[in-house]
């Protein structure tokens, strides 16, 4: 094969963790380095976990791990090695998915001289969301000067949220035209549908006639409470089960809010799973929910963001979606694909519930074809590189 390198992407996500932004990014760069390979070489910090994601066809330097003198370190011989990188290859453009404190990419463009262009750009925790410790808010102060100056010298940009376009504008002054929406997507050849019931008897699900469920992180942005609360009062379409994928700070609370409901038998914690086991749990769902919510200022007012990957994921599983009423949740209605309802409307919401899970055969059969569809065509970690 050869090569013709026109791009250097640079991330500083470790890709083998098995959260949400570094399950995102791996499935991101793998699709680069597959199919774009020979236009296109990553450089990524070196996987804390290698036995779970380790590729040979990116450049790894040394790992941060979030460690203040580790990062130090990753960011010296992260400015290093592109360098070499661009003396070997000369590259036509620099692609980076900014970190914490992005001053590489802010000296690189200084000295290279070379169109820049920004991936899932975001940020919000960092800048918006108070935290106590001293080291969030002595990175925020330091970061906000630079990535202002990072985003005005870029060409073009990516991010995941309509309300993501609006914030940058206010808090950046990024140009809309150079800001293009991405949603985070799936790997479709990974999330695909299998046999339900035979899922359901291999994890000991088999005793629910319906399952709602849900996969990943249990904290205060994902509404689990009023998804819990729906369920008191659905039981008389059948045996429900609610089933709760990911592990977070809130399960104790979740978890005590569940037994003074009487829902324990109904309700079932799985804790943190593997990766490669997610798609054989999804498939044991009839409905996939994601009430990730983001209420995010811009001036005087608040726009929601829901951009979960998990709903992507959902839809290539087959799955008909259930989410709040946002721009970005707003193509499940007009695709009939699955539902949204209005933002904290836990009348609403139960509504909805019953509704999809008393859909009959051929309309559940159509509306998870249509699903599967949808995410083929919208959300392919491959179409999206592309």
């Amino acid at each position: 094969m050869s090569y013709n390198f026109q791009f250097i992407y640079v991330t500083e996500v470790d890709l083998s963790i098995d959260n949400g932004p570094g399950i995102n990014e791996r499935e991101s760069v793998k699709a680069l380095t597959d199919n774009f390979g020979s236009q296109v070489i990553c450089v990524a910090p070196y996987p804390k976990y290698p036995h779970r994601y380790l590729n040979p066809k990116i450049e790894y330097v040394f790992p941060h791990q979030s460690s203040p003198i580790r990062y130090t370190i990753f960011l010296v011989a992260l400015f290093l090695r592109i360098l070499r990188l661009n003396r070997v290859y000369n590259f036509k453009t620099l692609v980076f998915r900014l970190g914490v404190f992005p001053i590489v990419p802010l000296f690189l463009n200084l000295i290279l001289r070379k169109p820049m262009v920004l991936k899932t750009l975001a940020a919000y925790a960092l800048f918006e969301i108070k935290r106590n410790s001293w080291s969030h808010k002595v990175l925020s102060v330091l970061s906000l000067p630079i990535y202002k100056s990072v985003i005005k010298r870029a060409c073009a940009a990516d991010t995941v949220s309509i309300a993501y376009i609006e914030w940058l504008n206010s808090t950046f002054g990024a140009d809309k035209n150079k800001l293009t929406l991405i949603p985070n997507g799936a790997n479709v050849n990974f999330f695909m549908p299998q046999d339900t019931q035979s899922c359901r008897a291999e994890l000991g699900f088999e005793d629910f006639t319906k399952i709602l469920g849900y996969v990943g992180a249990l904290d205060s942005l994902r509404q689990i409470e009023d998804l819990i609360l729906c369920m008191r009062d659905i039981q008389d379409i059948g045996r429900v089960g609610l089933i709760l994928v990911g592990s977070g700070s809130y399960r104790g609370q979740l978890e005590q809010l569940v037994s003074s409901l009487g829902l324990d038998e109904h309700v079932i914690f799985t804790g943190g799973i593997p990766y490669v086991k997610v798609p054989k749990y999804m498939n044991t769902f009839d409905v996939g929910i994601d009430l990730s919510l983001v209420p995010m200022r811009v001036n005087e007012n608040v726009f929601y963001a829901s951009y979960s990957q998990k709903i992507s994921q959902y839809l290539s599983c087959g799955l008909p979606v259930i989410a709040w009423d946002t721009p970005d949740t707003q193509f499940l209605k007009d695709e009939q694909i699955g539902c949204i309802t209005p933002v904290g409307d836990i009348r609403s919401l139960e509504d909805t519930i019953k509704r999809l899970l008393r859909m009959n055969n051929s309309e559940q059969t159509q509306m998870r074809l249509r699903a599967r569809n949808y995410a083929k065509s919208h959300f392919s970690t491959r179409n999206l590189a592309e």
